[in-house]
């Protein structure tokens, strides 16, 4: 092979790229703007579909007592809403109003003999105020609800020991050990395993993911870089038609030299379309790309490697420049939708899960997912990296005997 032949064409290449500044706006100014703004549009998954945490109320005169405080503790952190706490009395009328006018998504009020309640063995009251017909306040519902549990719970388990048994006494406990509680709590002697017919469609994104920016900036980046390069076939279908293909033969090129300066281009292209982009999402939009920066160079350096491969052969392929475009346009939308580029896999039927993890797209974003969501490696993601790996292999394995065919015609 010769490097400076290789080198040759990748200049020709990206010449011809930066030549035309309405390229500056498909790979860097689009796909921010695309990120940003379906990252707005499907919102926060943790919460209701909006970028703030809902708000969730509690009126009451005893904040401080340590009964409420342990009612409130596992929802102080919450991630699908944010609570707040006031020292003062409310109205029911005052809770339905907030409701109503959706500045909260739940509003509870502590009576004043709450804790008094417990410490007597009785059923204490609480008023909640929710609206059934919202996502965010039925999450509110739930929390509220499992940490009332565990209080009534803990407060039932006290009144049932005696401070005053004597210690032979083999039926009762002489004081309660909060420690041995908790771990009991936390490591239960019976274990309940359930399984259930169907899918909970939702569930394994929103275990994951909780914002959509975490989708849309890395699966928007992934759709323009597929984009653009396979857009950019329409090059090499010109380079034939202008002779630029024949005066560089004239050099003596093997098929090898110009594939690979053809390809290369197509790389670099996106390599820097990628770091940009992913950089920018980072920076911008806060987003975490997960614990792996091997994982994050390789999926990225796969992915642009299997477009610039695809755009090698879509411009080997066609026979004019409408033609690479309309092709390159058409290829370009439907992988990103199949994909999960559009829209979360997640979301989507099973065939269509298996259809879209079966693509280049859907590899590289269920990747993304990983590493994001689930704090993934290498090892973790090794089959769809592997998988993009055997897409490289054959669309560049394709596109070499195509363009070797078209080199001896």
């Amino acid at each position: 092979m010769n490097p400076r032949l290789i080198a040759t064409v990748v200049g020709l290449r990206l010449r011809r790229v930066a030549a035309d500044r309405a390229n500056l706006i498909w790979l860097i100014l689009m796909p921010l703007v695309f990120s940003y703004l379906m990252g707005m549009l499907m919102g926060n998954w943790s919460a209701t579909g909006s970028a703030s945490k809902p708000t969730f109320i509690v009126f009451g005169l005893e904040p401080a007592t340590e009964a409420v405080t342990a009612l409130l503790a596992p929802l102080a952190d919450h991630p699908d809403f944010e609570l707040v706490r006031r020292d003062t009395t409310a109205t029911p009328e005052r809770a339905r109003s907030l409701l109503e006018d959706r500045v909260v998504a739940g509003a509870l009020l502590v009576g004043p003999g709450f804790a008094d309640s417990l410490r007597a063995g009785l059923a204490p009251t609480l008023d909640f105020y929710h609206d059934s017909d919202r996502t965010s306040s039925q999450r509110v519902r739930q929390a509220l609800e499992a940490a009332y549990a565990a209080t009534a719970v803990r407060a039932t388990v006290q009144s049932l020991v005696d401070p005053a048994a004597a210690p032979e006494d083999p039926g009762k406990a002489a004081a309660f050990d909060a420690a041995t509680y908790d771990s009991l709590v936390a490591h239960p002697r019976v274990r309940l395993a359930v399984t259930s017919l169907g899918r909970n469609r939702t569930a394994d994104l929103t275990l994951t993911l909780t914002d959509s920016r975490q989708h849309s900036g890395p699966s928007y980046t992934l759709m323009f870089i597929l984009m653009f390069l396979l857009m950019s076939a329409k090059d090499l279908v010109l380079e034939r038609r202008q002779r630029t293909l024949d005066r560089l033969r004239l050099a003596w090129p093997t098929t090898a030299d110009l594939v690979a300066g053809f390809f290369l281009a197509g790389m670099v292209v996106g390599l820097l379309q990628a770091a940009l982009l992913l950089g920018f999402n980072a920076v911008l939009f806060r987003l975490d790309y997960g614990p792996s920066p091997a994982c994050l160079a390789l999926v990225v350096v796969l992915f642009v490697a299997v477009s610039s491969a695809a755009g090698l052969l879509l411009g080997t392929l066609s026979r004019t420049g409408g033609q690479a475009d309309g092709l390159g346009m058409v290829f370009g939308l439907a992988l990103p939708a199949l994909g999960g580029l559009w829209w979360p896999l997640e979301i989507v039927p099973d065939v269509m899960q298996r259809i879209g993890r079966s693509l280049p797209t859907g590899q590289a974003i269920t990747v993304f997912h990983d590493m994001i969501g689930r704090g993934w490696g290498l090892a973790e993601t090794a089959p769809m990296l592997w998988g993009l790996a055997a897409w490289l292999a054959i669309l560049l394995g394709l596109a070499v005997y195509f363009f070797r065919r078209e080199i001896r015609g």
